[in-house]
């Protein structure tokens, strides 16, 4: 599985979604994922903790919450 980095310069707004769609993404990835048998689920905080306990939940497996900052620590 091929992951491609997000084109941050080229993005066209927000994308408003419904929890049904949202549901449906997340089952599609978990699905993608599943084959792959991986061992944990790391989430990313600010906007990625609740897609990954969604998989989480729906694989069976291990979450790892991370807290990522663009901050500079002296």
């Amino acid at each position: 599985m091929k992951i491609h980095s997000y084109d941050y310069k080229n993005r066209k707004g927000i994308k408003v979604i419904s929890w049904t769609d949202f549901s449906d993404l997340t089952r599609t990835l978990a699905e993608k994922l599943d084959s792959e048998n991986i061992d944990i689920v790391v989430g990313i905080a600010r906007a990625g903790l609740i897609p990954a306990t969604t998989i989480t939940c729906t694989l069976c497996k291990e979450i790892f919450p991370v807290r990522l900052t663009r901050r500079y620590l002296w």
